[in-house]
């Protein structure tokens, strides 16, 4: 029931049956929607007659498989979000001819002002500069989405619920082939070019690659973007630990914070050094970071300005889809993901957190902080012990190897069934496995994972969950949930 002068969503499902053949034309489907508006029996003083009609002219668009189209879908704060698709232009996986293959997606986050369907035309090349046939879009075997985000640099917060809400909606729709929501080639050009760095670190386990062009890590420090942090007069006032709130308030977003999440993860950053609207500054800076934290990244800076349609010949795709760039995605696409045995081999990985929207890597995941305004950390090491030898030697047989979680303001984890924490151990036949946490020794279920709690009596009493009474009658650590998921442990973590 509707109030007078209310309004509301009415969602409609419509099942077209299109003209048959692949062609462009506007306005190729034309129907109407007919909506009868009746007055509730039980309102005071209305009749039962009473009774509205509205006819909405309806009229589609039709594109052919191998332009880019729009589909429509509800957020998840239900307004309705848009996105733009490009099919990959082979109808079949590569080296497969099953129809039910699921092949990777390019999700590609746009700039301000740009429209989904400009970002996913911006997918274009041809063969040669003066070529008189049309321009070949997307790619053979993969999936280009492009989201829609409204307002200016926001791919934060409900920008980001929006894009992977776009991949949810294109991996259920998509059949013959199907579009694989775990397998994410993740591009974004100035906005969205901050925007691919927060989707990346937020779900790195779904990621195969990562490419910022022209983009910045901090909205913060990007331009006049946020100007209060500089040259607000009032700060000449601002107390400084005030200050530290105000920043620590939006952290979650200061992608160059949550750089070692891509250890194991391909990334490019592109710069153009004649960029006046962003400055090359912040991807030389990025590049920086993200080789001190042991990301494989590759800075490609280029004698151009915001945006570029020819890199080094006319039509060859630009700055989103020049040789090097499709190159660089298909090459990412096609070497998979490292495993944490490979990343673990070169040095620690240390996952950073600091919200929930932050899913973790290798199957574990920070739930919940011990200081809000602060981020969360995990190192994983491998750590080997033997017996030694009556010369001094160690024994290779009698070997054994532990993973190691030292936790920096971390109240609470949880270890996923499938966590690559749990294989490739010694005794991987088991049901169990062993890992160390601040000293815990936990043995974890296999199978069923495991939710992991800082409980009373550990070595730092203001790091600890409260007991609080439980549903059972005993008591269980506030924030934590006692499940079917347990473990066995010895210290300061259960």
């Amino acid at each position: 029931t509707l109030a007078p002068g209310a309004a509301a969503q009415l969602p409609v499902l419509v099942d077209v049956q299109g003209p048959t053949g692949d062609r462009d034309a506007s306005a190729c489907v034309r129907f109407a929607i007919t909506i009868v508006v009746a007055s509730a029996a039980h309102v005071p003083g209305a009749k039962s007659a009473d009774r509205a009609t509205v006819e909405v002219p309806v009229q589609l668009r039709c594109r052919k498989s191998t332009q880019s189209a729009l589909f429509s879908f509800l957020d998840p704060d239900g307004s309705v979000g848009v996105a733009a698709v490009l099919r990959p232009r082979s109808l079949q996986g590569k080296g497969s001819a099953a129809d039910d293959v699921a092949l990777p997606i390019v999700v590609s986050m746009s700039g301000v002002g740009v429209e989904p369907q400009g970002q996913a035309d911006a997918y274009k090349s041809k063969p040669t500069p003066t070529d008189p046939g049309d321009y070949t879009f997307g790619f053979e075997h993969l999936w280009v989405l492009a989201p829609q985000r409204g307002g200016p640099h926001n791919w934060e917060d409900v920008g980001m619920r929006t894009a992977i809400r776009a991949i949810e909606v294109l991996a259920a729709s998509a059949h013959k082939p199907g579009a694989d929501p775990d397998q994410l080639l993740v591009h974004g050009h100035s906005r969205g070019g901050h925007g691919a760095w927060g989707l990346a670190t937020r779900v790195p386990d779904r990621v195969l690659g990562v490419a910022s062009a022209c983009g910045w890590y901090s909205r913060e420090e990007y331009g006049d973007a946020n100007n209060l942090w500089v040259h607000e007069t009032s700060l000449m006032h601002l107390d400084k630990v005030l200050l530290g709130l105000l920043h620590a308030s939006v952290a979650e977003n200061e992608n160059s914070l949550h750089a070692s999440n891509l250890r194991g993860v391909p990334a490019l950053v592109r710069v153009g050094s004649q960029d006046r609207a962003v400055s090359p500054w912040f991807g030389r800076r990025m590049a920086r970071h993200l080789r001190e934290e042991g990301v494989n990244v590759t800075l490609q800076e280029f004698d151009q300005e915001h945006w570029w349609w020819d890199t080094k010949q006319a039509n060859d795709g630009g700055v989103m889809h020049d040789t090097e760039m499709r190159a660089w995605t298909e090459a990412s696409a096609a070497s998979g993901r490292a495993s944490l045995k490979e990343v673990l081999e070169e040095r620690d990985f240390v996952l950073t957190a600091s919200s929930p929207e932050y899913l973790g890597r290798f199957g574990l995941r920070v739930l919940q902080r011990i200081s809000p305004a602060s981020r969360a950390s995990v190192r994983i090491r491998r750590h080997r012990s033997g017996i030694q030898g009556s010369g001094g030697g160690t024994l290779a047989a009698a070997t054994t190897t532990t993973l190691e979680l030292r936790t920096a303001n971390t109240l609470r984890l949880a270890v996923a069934p499938d966590s690559e924490l749990l294989k490739d151990e010694p005794g991987a036949a088991s049901a169990t496995a062993t890992i160390d946490v601040d000293g815990s020794r936990i043995a974890v279920d296999r199978f069923a994972g495991a939710e992991l709690c800082r409980v009373e009596g550990s070595s730092d009493p203001e790091a600890t969950c409260a007991a609080a009474p439980s549903s059972s009658g005993g008591t269980e650590p506030r924030g934590c949930q006692v499940t079917a998921t347990g473990s066995s442990r010895h210290g300061p973590w259960a």
